[in-house]
């Protein structure tokens, strides 16, 4: 604990020295949570904490550390013992939050969709971030983008399923920062710089493929609005190449005498491997269309996040860093789960008491 920079505020007054634990989950999906655990003997934070409270959390190290939170109480549990300290649970939204509260009824024409985006934003008292839709189409007066009692928050979340986007909250800044990026442009981004190291930083990690979470293609089919002809575009999301991998030759090599049976296994699996998409029976994702279906078993069709169909969840030593809708390398892990991955969700966890503080992660890719 003594390298952990933990700050945390309340209403603006340092509450660090009172708080027992502190988990920040942050998903690129939901809104950003965090949970605040405190020991009170004196009986008394139950009457000064309560819903509304803005709360600010600064985590790292003493040489590196940065606004991991910033957003409202919305919950305080309380419980108390017969002997010893009240525990009080204060939890908080990002401010995504706000935007859910109060359905509204809009209508935008002669505009683009980023331009409807930084409007809502401004709306909801947040400053446009990096607004990249991978398309920006203009709506007109006969296609208008509609907004009938919905909410901010849902609306969001609507335009960023029907144009492949993810939506979040930047508070590193003075002001909240509202993100609508495509989710191609954030699977081109480079991997930070910090890397996810078997048996250096990584404290556990489980790796796995779902045959029924690959995205190997995605198929349209409509008509010319013109001629009334059908017209059908294909598009394959996913190669052959895209889905081999090379062995990892020290550790073969590190199997010694007795290791043949292993060289003959890669040697009969090569040409399954340079055709493994051709295993997968999953069916092409219409665009346009919704990407959750009622046969969609892991909830992540049409999800180019996570278009091979492979999750890696672990634990590592606590690091800022480490951040949704950024993408991290992994390495040492073999020549299958090596290489660069997707971070769909973050969960940031200090125990004071233990003095420690981890990272665990889901990534995708």
């Amino acid at each position: 604990m003594a390298d952990i920079h933990l700050r945390v505020r309340i209403a603006g007054q340092d509450a660090s020295t009172m708080v027992a634990r502190v988990e920040v989950e942050e998903s690129d999906l939901r809104t950003d949570l965090a949970t605040l655990t405190f020991h009170d003997r004196s009986l008394a934070l139950p009457d000064i904490l309560h819903e509304g409270l803005p709360v600010e959390i600064d985590l790292g190290s003493r040489t590196a550390h940065a606004r991991v939170f910033r957003g409202t109480v919305t919950s305080v549990r309380c419980a108390f013992e017969r002997l010893g300290a009240a525990r009080v649970v204060v939890e908080a939204a990002d401010a995504l939050a706000p935007l859910s509260l109060v359905p509204r009824t809009r209508r935008w024409w002669n505009t683009t969709l980023s331009a409807a985006v930084r409007e809502v934003a401004l709306a909801g008292g947040l400053a446009p971030g990096r607004i990249a839709p991978g398309e920006d189409p203009v709506f007109d007066a006969e296609r208008p983008l509609q907004q009938v009692e919905e909410t901010d928050l849902a609306l969001l979340h609507r335009l960023a399923q029907a144009y492949d986007c993810k939506v979040g909250v930047d508070c590193s800044g003075p002001r909240d920062r509202l993100d609508f990026v495509a989710t191609r442009a954030l699977l081109a981004d480079p991997p930070i710089e910090q890397q996810l190291v078997h048996n250096l930083n990584v404290l556990d990690l489980e790796t796995a493929f779902d045959a029924f979470a690959t995205d190997p293609g995605e198929r349209l089919v409509t008509t010319d609005p013109q001629t009334g002809d059908r017209v059908e575009t294909a598009q394959t999301s996913v190669t052959p190449a895209d889905t081999g991998w090379v062995p990892d030759p020290t550790r073969i090599a590190a199997l010694g005498k007795g290791g043949e049976w292993a060289a003959a296994i890669l040697a009969a699996g090569a040409p399954v491997r340079a055709r493994l998409t051709e295993t997968w029976r999953t069916q092409g994702r219409p665009a346009g269309a919704a990407s959750r279906t009622r046969d969609d078993r892991s909830s992540v069709l049409g999800d180019r996040a996570r278009r091979l169909g492979q999750t890696a969840t672990g634990r590592a030593a606590g690091n800022v860093l480490f951040r949704p809708r950024r993408r991290v390398r992994l390495s040492g892990f073999g020549g299958r789960w090596s290489g660069d991955w997707y971070l769909a969700r973050v969960r940031h966890e200090v125990d004071v008491t233990a003095r420690s503080y981890t990272t665990a992660f889901t990534a995708r890719r």
